[in-house]
């Protein structure tokens, strides 16, 4: 971490990123972040003090493959900090211009220089990341934001995140034509700003939020809104009868979406309904193992994950209006671009991923060992708080504060399947770092289809569920925590400890090893002193 001169390095910045997608050169990507507050005026009335990266929201895209080496250089162009919001204890809002990053959804070590999100970032500093993408690393999206314990949330909200594709052989949906949309939810007036403003009336002020009061409402009653690409409501275009891809990151701090697509005739006596079909590709950059997935009901996708859908609309704009919709709010406009030709639909489950990575090999049939089972539940109230059962340590329950100590967290062993139980957790997107996870069985508020047995994700909403997962190349501290990231701020998060069990065997249960080496050693100098040519000892 190191003190900079910001008007140098956001020079070099300016020279350095000129387009707002960037890829690795001979696998390698090396980019500078820039955090700063600048002025996003969204139309229709609202306008509000940003958080931006490079100078815009989103901030850039990052294309890498698996192998390759990401560098990230992540400056602190924010204000300082004011001496009534410098000192507040974990587990409040607080720090408002401090900040760190957190890769979403990506298989990479918690360990420093990667995806540590201990890290502090204080104003007027930047620190360096470097992440080592596995070879084995599925191809998908995931996205990038702020992380810091105490003001994720209202950096988030503000406008702070990025794509980021791993690019890769996608087997048979590869030609699928693709197009990403990241997706915000600016809720205003509701409750996570009400939350915000409670515990943090000064802090808004300091970040000089200024909301010009909008003068309709796209989402409710409430000035809330849904923001795809930096835009309200914007038109996406698509080809008759084409099947394509539509990749939706939902880089939220909170909320969730029920999707669907509404088509209304532009002129009497036409019949539009059901013109465009929209089916399951995969969630969380993870292809499903048989797809594409008829849902029956709205697609669901929780604060912070992504699902990959196959959409296909049999009328042109010029006979129907096509509106992709989430509970009664409209997200955005399809233009169906006429053809002469119509490609033949994707019949439901005709694919097959092939793609193999040892981290999501498939789980269903594994023993579970008595040890490896953890059961975590969601407690309401403060936000929400996490209480962990587990053989290793019995049980914890209280808020995340940043102290936890490594004594009171679950044990996971590399290379040894974990069976995690996930109770009462109805109305909190549940997220976890490092790796995926397998869905085993659970209750969800989503419509059917949208999560079955076998499916993998690394963010969720279920009531109850249970899933499994194995570490297999990174050791250290694996985050779990709610995605409504208000909760998160106030400690809904939690640790589990990732060990390499065989050097800890080695260590901890036989400590008379190194000793006995030592007294190997030291013998055989004696006996080669003693029998040597020359040597003072009498031979026997």
């Amino acid at each position: 971490m190191r003190l900079f001169s910001i008007l140098a390095l956001v020079l070099s910045v300016t020279t350095a990123v000129t387009s707002l997608t960037v890829g690795s050169v001979n696998g390698v990507l090396d980019i500078v972040l820039v955090l700063q507050a600048k002025e996003i005026d969204l139309g229709n009335g609202v306008k509000y003090i940003g958080r931006v990266y490079n100078g815009t929201s989103p901030g850039p895209t990052l294309n890498i493959r698996a192998g390759d080496r990401l560098k990230i250089r992540l400056i602190n162009d924010l204000g300082p900090e004011t001496e009534a919001s410098s000192k507040p204890a974990p587990g409040n809002f607080r720090l408002p211009n401090t900040t760190n990053l957190h890769l979403h959804g990506l298989h990479i070590s918690p360990l420093p220089p990667a995806d540590d999100v201990s890290i502090r970032i204080n104003p007027g500093e930047y620190v360096d990341y470097i992440y080592e993408i596995p070879k084995d690393h599925a191809p998908g999206t995931h996205w990038y934001h702020p992380h810091f314990h105490g003001s994720a949330a209202l950096q988030v909200f503000l406008g702070a995140f990025g794509i980021i594709n791993i690019l890769g052989d996608e087997g048979d949906s590869s030609t699928l034509t693709s197009i990403t949309i990241p997706i915000q939810y600016l809720d205003f007036m509701g409750d996570d700003s009400r939350l915000l403003s409670q515990h943090s009336i000064p802090l808004l002020q300091n970040l000089s939020f200024d909301l010009t009061t909008p003068s309709t409402a796209f989402a409710g009653d409430n000035k809330d809104y849904f923001v795809l690409g930096g835009s309200i409501a914007p038109t996406y275009n698509i080809r008759q009868c084409e099947n394509t891809r539509l990749r939706f990151v939902f880089a939220s701090a909170g909320s969730q979406l029920n999707m669907s697509v509404i088509s209304t005739p532009v002129a009497e006596g036409i019949a539009c309904e059901k013109t465009c079909t929209m089916q399951l590709l995969g969630r969380d950059g993870h292809q499903l193992r048989k797809y594409p997935r008829v849902v029956d009901g709205p697609i669901f996708i929780p604060a912070g994950g992504r699902a990959d859908v196959l959409i296909r609309c049999a009328a042109s704009s010029t006979v129907c209006h096509h509106a992709l919709m989430s509970d009664g709010a409209l997200l955005s406009h399809l233009n169906v671009v006429s053809q002469p030709i119509c490609q033949p639909p994707i019949a439901p489950l005709s694919l097959t991923n092939r793609h193999e990575s040892k981290y999501t090999s498939d789980l269903t049939g594994a023993v579970i060992k008595p040890r490896n089972k953890l059961e975590i539940v969601l407690i309401d109230g403060h936000g929400c708080r996490y209480k962990t059962t587990s053989p290793i340590v019995g049980t914890v329950d209280r808020w995340f504060t940043g102290n936890s100590k490594k004594d009171n967290r679950h044990v996971i062993s590399l290379n040894e399947v974990q069976e995690i139980r996930l109770v009462d957790s109805i109305n909190h997107p549940f997220h976890m770092h490092v790796a995926p996870f397998q869905i085993m069985s659970g209750t969800t508020p989503a419509a059917p289809g949208n999560f079955e047995y076998g499916d993998w994700a690394d963010t969720v909403q279920f009531t109850t569920m249970v899933f499994r997962t194995r570490p297999t190349s990174f050791v250290g501290p694996q985050m779990f925590h709610c995605h409504v990231l208000s909760h998160e701020d106030q400690g809904c998060m939690a640790q589990i400890e990732i060990v390499n069990h065989a050097a800890f065997k080695v260590s901890t249960l036989n400590p008379l090893i190194p000793l006995l080496l030592l007294g190997l050693v030291t013998g055989a100098i004696l006996m080669f002193i003693r029998y040597s040519p020359g040597s003072d000892y009498k031979r026997m």
